[in-house]
């Protein structure tokens, strides 16, 4: 197989320019990350079902990717196995057959394979062979998928890090194999038992899904308002815990108490979410609180507040801001004043002309960016000038935004589309003079990239979430169509 060869560029030089379809130069790893992707590499499919958000592993003890399913609950498989075992066609970007499993045999799917492999791995005499074999089995593989590994995952293309190291591998420490034994005061163990006797399985349909930032865990919403803990490749069919609304989830209106989003603070010790029917609340991580009703810390509900639309962490802890595309404002409020039903701690407010639905908060140039004023439109607001609207970008002329993040960087914007487009915009990184943020019309646009083919038919090409893994900074997409791709390696 031919060597990747990657484009000649004399030292403090700049890559040479790419199509003409990109405003800004590439560089020499985008150019192959984008001629070796293409589309993306799928990596779950069930076209019957629709994946509304996904949640990666966080911590160094697995590669899993837990999925939310409209209708059929968790699912749960291991990226690295997925792209080594798994039937491809298309030069290994699309799969061959879909994902029917439940969530057990989805997640052990590839076991019996790997044990077979280690098998014959630990009865080479030397651990060269060993290694030899193993990176002999991922050049068999299509370019794409060992782009992918080598790129993403290095560690599991000599030897995993998610089994017990054996004489003669590579000497890792045990802080790259485990968790942190302890979080928050307290043994991390005490926050991956089982500590609920509810009956909540994976079959539960869920919409929003986030893991926690430092360990294996995650935490589902489902369509009656509950949240409910897992742990990344735990045994038992069963959540861990639950945070119950105050509402008694047996009444629920499943149009309105369905959680839309959820978000942990940077430490991991808040559970931030909103529904369906547009309220807030953020409630407190704890492992000894054995009452399942919490009580939340902080609220912001429908019919005294505005209705929440979405929201971001402003900081990484207490500030926050939400956007209402009902009352069409953006307020910031600090969850560390003391408030009655959210007004007095209410520190900013902004009324805007359209509206808008979905808010990105830019810590690192202190803006806001709200989507969907108009549509495929995203608004600038500068929290250093009271929230005033600095700048209006139209990124799309047809499509609405569904979903959108910013890089690990802050330094560039990546949007999802209703038609299944995924849009690399490159954004200001630093302080700039106030002269520079107006009467600026476009963002550069990097890379625009067909991730989901639209069904004119089924109208099922949305692009339902967008992601970049903080391990690995891979970027990764899903779709209304029940198809979840890794689109680039890095961005």
């Amino acid at each position: 197989m031919d060597k990747l060869v990657l484009p000649a560029t004399q030292p403090g030089t700049a890559p040479e320019k790419g199509p003409e379809k990109y405003h800004i130069s590439p560089t020499a790893s985008q150019i192959l990350s984008r001629d070796l992707l293409g589309a993306g590499i799928e990596l779950f499919k069930q076209r019957s079902e629709q994946i509304n958000d996904f949640a990666f592993d966080n911590s160094t003890l697995t590669d899993n990717i837990a999925l939310g399913l409209m209708t059929s609950g968790i699912r749960e498989f291991p990226v690295v196995n997925t792209l080594r075992f798994r039937n491809r066609i298309e030069n290994g970007q699309m799969l061959i057959d879909e994902e029917n499993l439940k969530w057990e045999e989805c997640l052990h799917r590839y076991d019996q394979i790997e044990e077979i492999l280690n098998e014959k791995q630990g009865t080479s005499a030397a651990a060269e062979r060993s290694q030899n074999s193993r990176q002999i089995e991922l050049y068999q593989k299509d370019e794409p998928i060992i782009m992918a590994i080598d790129s993403l995952f290095a560690d599991k293309s000599i030897f995993s890090r998610c089994r017990p190291l054996r004489q003669g591998e590579l000497k890792l420490n045990d802080a790259e194999l485990k968790p942190p034994e302890s979080w928050n005061g307290t043994a991390s163990q005490n926050y991956l038992v089982q500590s609920s006797k509810l009956g909540i399985t994976h079959e539960d349909p869920s919409y929003a899904v986030e893991s926690h930032p430092h360990l294996p865990l995650y935490v589902t919403g489902n369509r009656k308002g509950i949240l409910c803990t897992w742990r990344f490749g735990q045994t038992e069919d069963k959540s861990l815990s639950q945070f119950m609304p105050e509402i008694d989830p047996r009444q629920a209106d499943i149009r309105r108490a369905c959680i839309k989003k959820i978000m942990f603070n940077s430490y991991g010790d808040k559970i931030m979410s909103n529904n369906m029917e547009g309220s807030f609340t953020i409630y407190q991580v704890e492992c000894h609180s054995k009452n399942m009703r919490k009580i939340p810390i902080f609220s912001l509900y429908d019919n005294v507040d505005s209705k929440v639309s979405d929201f971001d962490l402003v900081n990484s802890d207490n500030i926050i801001c939400t956007i209402s595309q009902k009352q069409k404002t953006v307020k910031i409020y600090d969850t560390l004043l003391p408030y009655c039903f959210g007004r007095q701690a209410q520190v900013m407010e902004f009324k805007l002309k359209s509206g808008g639905n979905i808010l990105l908060c830019n810590q690192r140039k202190q803006v806001l960016y709200a989507c969907n004023a108009r549509t495929g439109a995203v608004t600038e607001l500068d929290m250093r000038k009271n929230l005033a609207q600095t700048n209006q970008y139209q990124l799309s002329q047809s499509h609405e935004i569904t979903a959108a993040c910013l890089s690990l960087s802050r330094d560039t914007l990546i949007t999802g589309y209703k038609d299944g487009h995924v849009k690399i915009h490159r954004i200001d990184t630093n302080y700039v003079q106030s002269d520079n943020l107006t009467n600026v019309k476009d963002l550069p646009l990097r890379e625009k990239i067909t991730a989901f083919p639209f069904d004119f038919r089924g109208k099922k090409g949305q692009v339902t979430s967008i992601k970049i893994n903080k391990k690995n900074g891979g970027l990764f997409a899903s779709s209304q169509a029940g198809v979840l791709k890794l689109l680039r390696t890095s961005v």
